[in-house]
Order: C-alpha cells, then structure tokens, then sequence
C-alpha cells in the first residue's frame, strides 16, 4: 500500500496522533517513512535544535515500533520556501504518502489553506494524512492504536477506494469501521431529487458485506436526506469518538486550490479529527475484491 511515507515536522512539533496511523500504514506493507524537518537558515539556532530534537524523537518512536524511519534536517536557504524543501523531498523519496499536522490550535483548513500547507499538497502527487497538533480538550484523543474508523461513502469510485484502506488499517489495528451514508438531495426546480432508502441500502451492503468477509467489525449508519452532508459528517465523527476519518481522493490545482469536491473540502473545514485523505488515482489500493456499484 503506502511503501515510501513522508512526514514534515517544523519547530513547533509534531502530531502526537500522526505516529500511530503512520506506523499502521509503514508496518502493514514494510514500507519506511523519512521524517523531515525544515527551518530557515535565519531562524535562531535555538529553534534548529528544537527542531532537530523533534525530528530525533519521532525517528526513534518509529523504530522503536519497528518501523524502519529516517530522520533528517534541512535548512531551507532564504531564496527558497519551506514548502520548496517538503516537496523535495517527497520527489527525492518518491513518496506515495505525505502527512502533515496543523500548528498549534490551527483547524485542519488552516493547514491546507495555509501557504506551506497549499503549495504542498499542489505539487506532490500523494494522498495526503491531515492531522491536527493539538485537539481540543473535551476530545481527549491521544490513541495507541486506531480503533474507530469512520468512512462516509457515496456512489463515487473514490469512496469505495477509500474503504478499502479503511480495511487495511482496521485489520492491523483491530478498529471498527463506521461505514457512513447521507441519503442525497439535490435542488431540481419543484421536485427535488431524494435518494431513496433502497438506493442507499444497495450502495452500502456490498460494501459492509467486504468488510465483513475481511474479518472487520463494521457498523452501518444510513441518516438523511440531507442538502449538505458535511456537518452530519462531522458531528457524528464527534458522538462515535472516530480515531480517523478517512475520505476520497483529493486533487489541487496549481495554484493551489481544493479540489477534494464540495463535500469532502466541507468536512475538512469542520472536523477537529484526523483525516486520511485516500484513493489517489495514481496510488490505489488492490482493486480486485473492489465492491461494483
């Protein structure tokens, strides 16, 4: 699945939720993650050594879970961006996983809105694992392991590739998966579009039927109609205590806006959990045992 993880730490340090995910992801395929840390050559010598420590007890966090983990610093010279640097080294290490985490009590938009964490995501053909540093009080969330997965799916191809990493992941950590459906409705003059509850049971069955025959622990949850799904989306990551979302693929344009579709960008601007954002056309999980909708 993901054999070559990049992870950028900064001065302020790191995701304490990323590890897990990363060393689920790293060990279920024997893949490495390279751990880079970036900081402009001004910055005081003070900071680069908190930096460097950063990076040093992630590296040895990693190895010490077995994972096989690089550690490494790079100072980025003022002609050039800390984003520059990142993207450098997903490139140098061929990267098909880049995680990022949010500073201080930034939300999970501000990251991919901000200026490093755009022009990232822009140039780097990877899914991409968003993940916040700090959470919220009332949210408690420093996990061992993942044990609660939600993963909202609609009729897209990219949802069902999300379910199937969804999979992997719960398999080598033993989670449950909360298999999410939000009947549509869609605007169309006086007589609105509503998906039907039967449209909805065929979309999920086949999906909690894979997982079932995988030796996953699944739950269903059909709710709806709804206009927009995303705020459901979220509140219910928050009442089932969800450890990681895991949504579609996301695309960036150029310049550097999100593509992710309308609904997954929504859910990113109000979920305070970590997000996987997953099924990059270029980087899909095995499709044989793929569901067909």
């Amino acid at each position: 699945m993901y054999r070559r993880i990049v992870l950028a730490v900064d001065p302020d340090g790191l995701a304490e939720s990323v590890l897990p995910v990363l060393a689920t992801l790293a060990r279920r395929s024997g893949g490495e993650v390279f751990i880079v840390g970036a900081a402009k050559s001004s910055e005081a010598q003070d900071v680069k050594e908190t930096l460097d420590r950063h990076v040093q007890e992630a590296t040895a966090e990693l190895t010490a879970a077995g994972i096989n983990a690089h550690g490494e610093v790079r100072l980025v010279p003022e002609v050039s961006s800390v984003a520059e640097v990142i993207v450098s080294a997903c490139h140098e290490h061929a990267a098909d996983l880049v995680a990022l985490g949010s500073h201080g009590h930034g939300s999970l938009a501000a990251l991919i809105e901000g200026s490093i964490g755009r022009q990232v995501l822009a140039k780097v053909e990877a899914p991409a694992l968003l993940v916040h540093r700090r959470m919220p009080a009332d949210v408690g969330f420093v996990p061992s392991r993942l044990r609660r997965i939600v993963v909202p799916v609609d009729f897209s191809e990219t949802s069902r590739q999300a379910v199937l990493v969804a999979r992997d992941l719960a398999r080598e950590q033993g989670a449950t998966i909360l298999i999410l459906h939000i009947r549509e409705m869609v605007p169309w003059g006086d007589m609105p579009y509503i998906e039907s509850p039967r449209e909805a049971e065929e979309l999920v069955k086949p999906l909690a039927d894979l997982l079932h025959q995988a030796g996953v622990e699944v739950e269903v949850r059909i709710t709806g109609p709804e206009l927009n799904p995303a705020p459901v989306i979220a509140k219910t990551a928050d009442e089932w205590n969800a450890d990681l979302l895991v949504l579609g693929s996301r695309r960036l344009t150029p310049a550097g806006g999100l593509l992710l579709g309308s609904v997954a960008q929504a859910v990113v601007h109000q979920t305070n959990r970590p997000v996987l954002m997953a099924g990059h056309p270029a980087h899909e999980p095995e499709r044989s045992s793929a569901p067909r909708g």
